[in-house]
């Protein structure tokens, strides 16, 4: 999955110390159905995506993202991404603005 491991050359690229780099708006966080904690699908991340851009972003992108996010998070864990961690030492989640389970419901 990764473009680097693909043959690509890739760069990231911060005015700030890699693991200091955000945005004021992200939360905290990195948006991802991993289900490690509690029931989780990607397909539920997909849909308030769209319903979050007001169903006028790129479904096609979304779905893509969305359905990788999990892998890319396993990627990121692997290249040493301090995430946060429970007691279990599991990846940390918690729900971000919008958020919902089972299509809304």
């Amino acid at each position: 999955f990764g473009l680097a491991e693909a043959g690509f050359n890739t760069a990231c690229i911060s005015k700030l110390f890699p693991t200091r780099s955000h945005t004021v708006a992200a939360q905290g966080g990195i948006n991802a159905a991993l289900g490690n904690m509690h029931e989780d699908d990607w397909r539920w991340h997909m849909y308030d995506t769209v319903k979050g851009s007001d169903w006028l972003g790129d479904q096609d992108a979304i779905h893509y993202m969305t359905r990788e996010a999990p892998a890319s998070i396993i990627e990121l864990e692997h290249y040493g991404c301090p995430f946060s961690r429970t007691e279990e030492g599991k990846i940390y989640q918690r729900a971000f603005g919008g958020q919902s389970q089972k299509y809304g419901k």
